[in-house]
């Protein structure tokens, strides 16, 4: 049977199934590169249900009941990114000179995909300052248009990293004038 190797991006705690052509001719075996197959359901089935607890590659032989064919393998390798430090100034000085111009949370590991659900920042009155308006660049330090004074603020920040892990931060900014 044409089987495909596979290698992807998972979540820890994902539960799936890896799907191959069945038949009652063939035999299935899996084993795990570490020698470890307790993620997998089973070892000698079509179908096995995978549980991810950390980066894991696959592999499994396909061959015949008679022996008359070919054995045929693939391997599935899936990959749990690494956990990632956020980090969050607690001030900024929007002036132009190119160092911390804009308030935005920082990612160590810069080859993570982030995406950013929410990004509030609040006055000390509670009105809404900036909403979300350019996540990528984080807040410039204006309020409609506007140099917002220099005062703390909150921010309300929620970030998905590697589509697995979602962190939210609160906590408060100085913004320097």
């Amino acid at each position: 049977p044409p089987v495909n190797d596979e290698n992807r991006g998972v979540c820890e705690e994902d539960v799936f199934t890896i799907n191959l052509p069945e038949n009652p001719f063939y035999i299935y075996q899996w084993t795990e590169e570490s020698g470890n197959t307790d993620g997998l359901s089973c070892t000698d089935c079509p179908n096995p249900i995978v549980n991810i607890n950390g980066s894991a590659v696959y592999q499994v032989v396909i061959s015949d009941v008679n022996g008359t064919c070919e054995n045929v393998s693939a391997t599935f390798t899936y990959n749990v990114p690494a956990s990632n430090t956020i980090a969050m100034p607690n001030a900024f000085r929007p002036n132009n000179d190119g160092l911390n111009d804009t308030f935005n949370f920082v990612v160590e590991n810069e080859s993570s995909v982030v995406t950013v659900n929410l990004f509030q920042i609040y006055d000390r009155f509670g009105n809404l300052v900036y909403n979300n308006n350019t996540p990528a660049t984080g807040w410039d330090g204006r309020y409609k248009g506007k140099l917002a004074p220099s005062e703390v603020y909150l921010y309300n920040l929620e970030l998905s990293v590697d589509e697995c892990i979602t962190r939210s931060f609160k906590g408060d900014v100085t913004l320097i004038r």
